[in-house]
């Protein structure tokens, strides 16, 4: 389980969007439902090299993504296989969503599909405005809360720990409304620079794209997805250093990502991890 099968579980928190998306003609509803774009899969290769430049895969994951009738995610099939020499140790991951009756996520679960072993196990809670305040998560028995501004975004992530050492994550915003930096006092910060083109989760419940980018940022799924980074800056405090990671990105004609390819600044040649990503279109009312 090197670093798929926690995040996986841990972004997949929200409610649907309203983004990119087009009438739905065909059956003269157009005043009732709309399409919106979403993934119908990913797949994930991260690549080293030899002192030859002879690329060795050493990492495959591949998502599969299925939605209900009102367009809310609700499994993502997930394979990944880890490369140890001449060894393949593949996993296959099932996550299941639960919604209630207004719609919101309530309930979160992925497990190892061919063990039959709970992975992560969670319960959500919102306040009144419907914001989400809390989780807790039965299987590593976690439990975060979360501080808002006014404008609805989360500026403080807590994860409570044993004693004293609570650990905690601050964020703030660019005009735009993304997340523009996350700090954490003893371990470091992120600056995050972004394209103008749509996020790949968009229209969706979950935000992989934060998990790809983050270095100690581990809970991205509250940070709603509108464009894609291309740069992160990372300083270390431990180390006392700074490192950039640079996103490249090929778009189709609705501006979407269908390639990304993220390196360290001056690594290249070492470790390159490419993804890749399949659309389709569903049906929502308006």
């Amino acid at each position: 389980m090197k670093k798929f099968l926690k995040p996986l579980a841990f972004m997949l928190i929200g409610v649907v969007g309203i983004g990119c998306s087009s009438d739905d003609n065909s059956n003269g509803d157009n005043d009732k439902t709309k399409e919106l774009i979403v993934l119908e899969s990913m797949n994930v290769e991260e690549y080293e090299y030899d002192e030859q430049g002879v690329a060795t895969v050493d990492w495959k994951e591949n998502h599969v993504y299925s939605y209900d009738e009102n367009g809310r995610l609700i499994t993502v099939q997930a394979e990944v296989d880890d490369f140890y020499d001449d060894i393949i140790d593949k996993q296959y991951v099932l996550l299941a969503l639960t919604y209630d009756d207004a719609g919101f996520l309530k309930k979160l679960k992925s497990v190892d599909s061919e063990g039959n072993v709970d992975i992560r196990d969670y319960v959500l809670t919102y306040d009144v405005n419907n914001m989400l305040v809390s989780y807790e998560e039965s299987v590593e028995n976690e439990r975060v809360f979360y501080k808002y501004n006014d404008k609805k975004q989360v500026v403080e992530f807590k994860q409570l720990l044993e004693g004293d050492n609570d650990y905690i994550e601050s964020y703030s915003y660019n005009e735009a409304g993304q997340l523009a930096k996350a700090e954490n006092d003893d371990i470091g910060t992120n600056h995050y620079s972004y394209d103008t083109k749509n996020n790949p989760y968009l229209n969706m419940v979950i935000n992989l794209s934060m998990e790809r980018v983050g270095d100690f940022l581990e809970d991205p799924f509250v940070f709603k997805p509108i464009n894609n980074v291309v740069k992160v800056v990372s300083f270390n405090k431990y180390m006392g250093s700074t490192e950039n990671l640079i996103l490249e990105h090929e778009y189709n004609t609705d501006g979407f990502p269908v390639k990304t390819s993220y390196y360290q600044e001056g690594n290249k040649s070492q470790i390159e991890t490419k993804v890749s990503f399949v659309y389709k279109k569903v049906k929502v009312a308006k």
